[in-house]
């Protein structure tokens, strides 16, 4: 069994370590909160016609939407599903 002055510096150790943890874990809470809050005022922004989808995606960099375009597929096909569901 370790001396309690060693005991007490693991102690330390561990109660520092576990704050830095903690701190971490905090700043990650509060930007996943922003994250979500961001994402929020965007989708209002665009159902409520204050952001043109279409005017922002010409304004990304070149190559940054590309996973939009694999998630939402060309617009023909969007349009068939579309229809296929309308009847």
């Amino acid at each position: 069994m370790p001396s309690v002055t060693e005991q007490q510096a693991i102690v330390k150790y561990v109660t520092e370590q576990c704050g830095e943890l903690d701190s971490a874990v905090a700043r990650a809470r509060r930007q996943i909160d922003l994250l979500q809050e961001y994402h929020t005022r965007l989708i209002a922004d665009v159902v409520t016609g204050k952001l043109d989808v279409r005017e922002a995606a010409a304004r990304l960099p070149k190559g940054a939407g590309a996973g939009t375009q694999h998630y939402l597929g060309t617009r023909s096909n969007r349009l068939e599903r579309h229809s296929k569901i309308q009847g």
